[in-house]
């Protein structure tokens, strides 16, 4: 009768579903539970760092002689991350600090929840320089040439000289360049796990607009646009020969992937979008059997639209995204 009664009572406790739970963390059976604190707390600390290193940048004075005055620096802080900035190596300090304030800042709250940082997706780095009297980036290909720029206005075709063009005379069979495009351009880097996707798009007649896309957190969407002006760094004409350059006339008509590709080791090639063409480019081949080389006009396309990318987010609109 006595074992009965006890066997009854060790069955109980084994189905008991109340046990209180020890202090750790841990519960009755031993097992820990993981704490990971607040999680909606992680993006206003995000976003709180973030406005504080813009705000930072902003007031900088970017002004150089000569390209030994400009640096790119890490802006990445405890809480948010991003692809670096151009500053004038005398503003290096002041930036640092406010990076330095937010870490042990808003920062806090976002270690001590345990919150997982977003990394964005970046491009290859383009040339630090100074460019007019301003700290900016720019493509300067050391390997290939240069795509020349276009001559002279042709005075003995009205229609050239009506519409503001200018034709260089070379291989694209005398194509006209002015300041209007008249196809949507498309290019964005795709694949890797990231944060977020911008896409990129020159539109008719010179309008530039980026439209971010988040793969996690809906508040980090965001979209601007701005003018390509004419007498800029990287104009619409420049895209426009830069597009009629036999590489990429070619590269447009065969629809595969030049160079490697490294999405499935969360890689990125960069794609480009004129109209219902497309081009995509991967890393260099470095050996890679069965990868087709980047031509040299498709890699001087991909620079300068990087270098446009960098220039227009530099400019009101765009530069706070």
């Amino acid at each position: 009768m006595r074992w009965g009664v006890l066997l009854s009572i060790i069955g109980l406790l084994a189905c008991s579903d109340s046990v209180p739970p020890i202090a750790g963390g841990a519960t009755g059976s031993g097992m820990a539970v993981p704490d990971f604190g607040d999680a909606s707390v992680c993006p206003s600390h995000t976003r709180t760092a973030e406005d504080a290193v813009q705000a930072t940048i902003d007031g900088l004075d970017m002004g150089c002689a000569s390209d030994a005055d400009c640096t790119r620096v890490s802006v990445d802080t405890d809480c948010s991350a991003s692809c670096g900035r151009v500053v004038a190596v005398s503003e290096q300090q002041t930036l640092q600090s406010t990076v330095q304030a937010q870490n042990e800042g808003a920062c806090v709250g976002f270690v001590e929840a345990d919150c997982p940082l977003s990394i964005p997706p970046c491009p290859p780095p383009l040339e630090v320089a100074c460019v007019a009297g301003t700290c900016s980036e720019v493509f300067r290909s050391q390997s290939t040439p240069v795509v020349p720029t276009p001559g002279p206005i042709d005075a003995g075709k009205p229609d050239d000289e009506e519409d503001g063009g200018v034709t260089d005379g070379g291989p694209d069979g005398g194509m006209v360049f002015g300041g209007c495009i008249d196809d949507t351009l498309t290019f964005f880097f795709d694949g890797g796990f990231v944060a977020f996707r911008d896409e990129h798009v020159l539109a008719p007649c010179a309008e530039f607009s980026i439209t971010r896309t988040s793969f996690g957190d809906p508040g980090s969407d965001g979209s601007c646009s701005n003018q390509v002006a004419g007498d800029g760094p990287i104009t619409v004409a420049d895209v426009q020969q830069a597009l009629a350059h036999p590489d990429v006339q070619m590269a447009f008509g065969t629809r595969v992937l030049f160079g490697a590709d490294t999405r499935p080791a969360d890689g990125q090639i960069f794609r480009i979008e004129l109209g219902s063409d497309v081009i995509e480019v991967g890393s260099q081949c470095m050996g890679v059997g069965g990868c087709l080389p980047i031509p040299t006009g498709v890699q001087l396309l991909q620079g300068m639209l990087q270098n446009l990318i960098a220039q227009q987010r530099a400019l009101p609109d765009c530069d706070g995204l």
